[in-house]
């Protein structure tokens, strides 16, 4: 048998062990040790929490590999802000994706924001009060996550390139991003839709109806090529697509129209363009086609079911207007659009998520709550299942059956 000793021994080392190289339990507190040049070291971490001594043992390890790799450069060049994100600019094209739509933008305003700061005079309260300053200004929880992210990658970058301790990357980290983001779902309604389409220029049309018949993204559409449509199998192909995987869109019947009626050029392989080469962007028409629209069926309870031009509201008793403008609406909605039509038209999420190209379904699970009539029926299901009447025997057939049984088993006993 083994003694007490033996198990308490054994629980000790089996606890040891668990331990990262460079951390020991004294007691309850937690002692580091290290070697720096050639050097044995052992000091106290002055906690009893195991995650805090960890992050010790980090910043420790960061300071002594910084010191015995570039003291001097480091030591002797403070690095600025400014310095960081020109060079960070120069190594994202090509690299990041979405560095010339949004990317370049956000660094652009944390160069303006901290422009006179050394690499050296960040810290995690600093960040905070930038960030405290963004919620003052109004500014949506996810603008703000956005650039913290961003500052947080500039950050990680110039430890990788030595202009800085790593030790300053864990103190711009330990900044929490906000709780509560603000997810926009912005669509349009029939009205709204047939409204907006009428409203666009001749070449901006079947640009629009392409993303309200796909869910296609801007740069996805504009950059479509004709050898990447396949009309004879209804396909469009997506080599690289926002997630980075080839996705596949299939072409609906409408849309074929609509892109069969688009003359080719000999020269551009683009299948919109503008006679020299590929859309750079639509903005100005697209604002425009927002601007001319016009919605009818509008009063002001905002209620659209209605196509009339004149009369009252059935909900208001307000009389019924022509609405001019859509307002708060991107070309990006229009994808939004695609996909809440698809889920009021009783499309299950699943396939939605295929037809967005989402690699994860709570990507569009924001779009579940315009499906309540399939809660409904679910629960109307249920309902039906519990009130469905189980058939009763009949007392009479269980008796016969009980004393068949009982007879047979007595024949049994006698043979």
């Amino acid at each position: 048998m083994k003694s007490k000793g033996d198990t308490m021994g054994n629980r000790k080392n089996k606890k040891t062990k668990t331990l990262p190289k460079g951390l020991v339990l004294r007691g309850k507190t937690y002692w580091i040790n290290y070697s720096m040049n050639g050097q044995s070291y052992c000091q106290s971490s002055k906690t009893e929490d195991l995650d805090i001594a960890k992050e010790i043992l980090e910043k420790l390890h960061a300071k002594i590999a910084l010191d015995k790799w570039h003291p001097e450069e480091v030591k002797a060049k403070e690095v600025s802000f400014d310095e960081l994100c020109e060079e960070f600019g120069v190594y994202a094209v090509g690299r990041i994706k979405s560095w010339d739509r949004s990317f370049s933008s956000i660094v652009r305003q944390l160069q303006k924001q901290f422009k006179d700061y050394l690499l050296s005079d960040f810290s995690t309260k600093g960040v905070e009060q930038y960030q405290s300053a963004l919620i003052a200004q109004g500014l949506a929880v996810a603008t703000i996550n956005k650039r913290l992210m961003v500052l947080k990658l500039l950050i990680a970058k110039a430890v990788a390139w030595k202009m800085c301790p790593r030790e300053l990357l864990l103190d711009v980290r330990d900044v929490k991003t906000l709780g509560g983001a603000n997810k926009r779902l912005r669509f349009l309604s029939k009205v709204e839709q047939d409204a907006l389409i009428e409203a666009c220029d001749a070449h901006v049309k079947p640009i629009v109806q392409t993303a309200l018949a796909t869910g296609m993204r801007k740069g996805e559409i504009l950059g479509l090529k004709w050898d990447k449509v396949d009309l004879r199998h209804n396909l469009i192909f997506l080599d690289t697509s926002k997630n980075g995987e080839r996705r596949e869109v299939p072409v609906s019947d409408s849309l074929k129209a609509i892109l069969q009626s688009i003359t080719r050029h000999i020269t551009i392989p683009y299948v919109f363009h503008d006679g020299k080469g590929r859309y750079g962007d639509v903005k100005k028409s697209w604002h425009s086609a927002l601007l001319r629209a016009e919605v009818h069926g509008y009063s002001k309870c905002d209620y659209q079911s209605s196509v009339q031009n004149s009369g009252t509201c059935p909900l208001c008793n307000s009389e019924i207007l022509t609405r001019k403008g859509i307002k708060d609406f991107k070309f990006h909605d229009l994808r939004h659009t695609f996909a809440s039509h698809l889920v009021m038209a009783g499309i299950d999420l699943a396939t939605v998520a295929a037809l967005l190209g989402h690699k994860d379904i709570k990507m569009t699970l924001r779009y579940a709550h315009l499906a309540p009539s399939h809660k409904k029926n679910a629960l109307q299901k249920l309902d039906a299942y519990y009130t469905e009447k189980e058939a009763i025997p009949d007392p009479n057939s269980c008796k016969i059956y009980t004393s068949e049984k009982v007879e047979l088993t007595a024949n049994a006993k006698n043979s």
